[in-house]
């Protein structure tokens, strides 16, 4: 049977959306999630950090960074890490209370890929087989420092301090499923911020201000006042700072590209050069094979000379020689 770790990030993604789909519905929960493709997902305020984003019940948020396991617990390992983008969730984690979380399998076959019937206890173990980690307990490298939650522990959880408050968590969801209704799109870093960053003037904005404001940190505009919304302010300022050095690597990583183009059609400038000096240099002299048939019959010319210059001077000394009289 072929395991997470072989089929990657889209296995662990593919049973953590059945298992909480699965769980909602025993539950009786709402469950709304996004999944955005790659060319929708950044740092930007008018996308979506993270590989999925969910509201459960209008009352607990879950925003995902998903990732296959090289290693498991209690040195787990994530594959595919980036550090650049942790950089970025850190941000979200410590900044804007953002709730991201690197969600991964906590073993080699979760129990949604198992052979036999699906259940609600299935999935729900499942759940528990899903770690999360907060971003500041990873390292740079991918390596997992401390599992802050199970993903069914992070629901339990959640659900126990909805009920006891009767209206909300800390990370206020319901703020975030309001205005996504009220603006008519999909759960965006905008969104999120709106409805999370500790700016309290937010909160008493009617419909047209929120909107007017979302756009603006949709535009990643200067127009946001810093003295009243300082988180949005900062965060503006965090996107720049981010989209200045993605612009300055791909400049680098296009002049490197474009240096190795130049290296290599100089090498082949060279070669070719050398082919035809190569060439010209073979044209100009003899084939071995005829050069030695040629110094051999030369050889054989000098000989033939030589005898014959022999005979001849030994006949002349025969001739001189005067005949003895009887």
């Amino acid at each position: 049977m072929p395991d997470v770790v072989s089929k990657g990030e889209s296995a662990v993604q593919d049973a953590i959306v059945v298992a909480l789909a699965e769980y909602c519905y025993s539950e009786r929960l709402r469950f709304r999630h996004t999944l955005p493709y790659a060319n929708q997902q950044g740092f930007e305020p008018n996308k979506i950090c993270a590989d999925m984003v969910a509201i459960l019940a209008n009352s607990v948020l879950l925003v995902f960074e998903i990732k296959a396991a090289l290693k498991f617990p209690p040195n787990a390992a994530l594959a595919s890490f980036k550090k650049d983008q942790r950089e970025e969730y850190l941000f979200l984690e410590e900044e804007l209370n953002v709730p991201v979380h690197y969600a991964f399998n906590t073993v080699q076959t979760l129990a949604h890929a198992l052979p036999g019937p699906f259940s609600a206890m299935m999935c729900a173990q499942t759940l528990t087989e899903i770690g999360l980690a907060l971003p500041s307990l990873l390292t740079d490298a991918g390596k997992v420092k401390q599992i802050s939650y199970t993903l069914f522990e992070y629901l339990r959880k959640s659900l126990q301090l909805r009920n006891q408050s009767g209206v909300t968590t800390p990370t206020a969801p319901n703020m975030i499923e309001r205005l996504a209704l009220i603006m008519n799109t999909s759960l965006t870093n905008s969104i999120m911020v709106l409805a999370i960053a500790p700016d309290s003037s937010i909160l008493s904005l009617d419909a047209t201000a929120l909107s007017d404001l979302k756009n603006d940190l949709d535009n990643i505009s200067e127009n946001i006042d810093k003295n009243k919304y300082p988180v949005l302010a900062e965060y503006i300022s965090a996107v720049k700072r981010v989209n200045k050095l993605k612009a300055e690597a791909k400049a680098r990583a296009e002049a490197k590209a474009i240096e190795n183009a130049e290296a290599v059609k100089r090498k082949r400038l060279i070669d070719e050069l050398i082919d035809t000096e190569s060439e010209k240099s073979r044209a100009s002299e003899p084939n071995d094979s005829v050069s030695k048939k040629l110094s051999k019959r030369r050889g054989e010319h000098e000989s033939f000379k030589k005898l014959g210059s022999t005979a001849l001077a030994e006949k002349d000394s025969q001739s001189a020689t005067p005949k003895k009289k009887n």
